[in-house]
């Protein structure tokens, strides 16, 4: 045992430090070895991709209060006879929040991915636009006047495209309910966005290419 107990500290260094880490474990009083490991740098790691940009909850909420003054206005509260200008103002702050997203994306790629901008607003919208025309459709079919029946299923086709705002100007009027009126022509907001959504990103698209 003595010769092997010899044998191994004969550099020096007792096995059992070897233990651990791979450094020696100093006795009392005997000087610390230097280590000649060299660490790697550290580096910061990237942003991560496709991370979302700040919120702006100044605008979330002027949205809500343009949202709150269309309902008052439908709903005839005294004093809000003006309340259809929150249309406006949503259009105003979707127009620019919209806008942000592949001027953003053109300011750091050199170019925006049209392609994903324009699938995220068709998740994010058509489910919701389905729901209501289905909702819709299934109300004409039992208990919809019979000769209304046609025409609803006529704006639901083209509130389904998007394009329904084209075909309530044409075929009845936002401000005057003659007992007529479409119960899809709400829609005809949600359709200019989509065109909005289609036109505006592809032109800033040429315009930086």
């Amino acid at each position: 045992q003595l010769g092997r107990k010899g044998a191994d500290r004969s550099g020096g260094i007792d096995r059992p430090a070897l233990r651990g880490r791979g450094r020696p474990r100093c006795r009392p009083g005997e000087p610390q070895p230097v280590s000649t490991t060299i660490e790697p740098a550290t580096t910061p790691a990237p942003a991560r991709r496709g991370a979302r940009a700040r919120r702006l909850h100044a605008l979330d909420g002027l949205r809500t209060i343009a949202v709150l003054l269309v309902l008052a206005y439908h709903v005839k509260l005294p004093g809000m006879h003006g309340g259809f200008l929150g249309v406006d103002i949503f259009f105003v702050l979707s127009g620019f929040l919209i806008t942000s997203l592949p001027a953003k994306e053109i300011a750091h790629r050199g170019r925006a991915h049209l392609g994903q901008f324009w699938m995220r607003r068709v998740l994010r919208l058509l489910p919701a636009s389905l729901l209501v025309i289905g909702a819709v459709l299934l109300w004409a079919t039992f208990w919809a006047p019979p000769l209304q029946r046609s025409e609803i299923g006529v704006d639901a086709l083209w509130s389904l495209l998007y394009v329904g705002n084209w075909r309530f100007i044409e075929t009845s009027s936002y401000f005057a309910d003659d007992g007529t009126t479409s119960p899809l022509q709400h829609l005809w907001s949600l359709a200019v966005e989509e065109q909005f959504y289609l036109v505006w990103p592809l032109l800033l698209a040429l315009l930086a290419a």
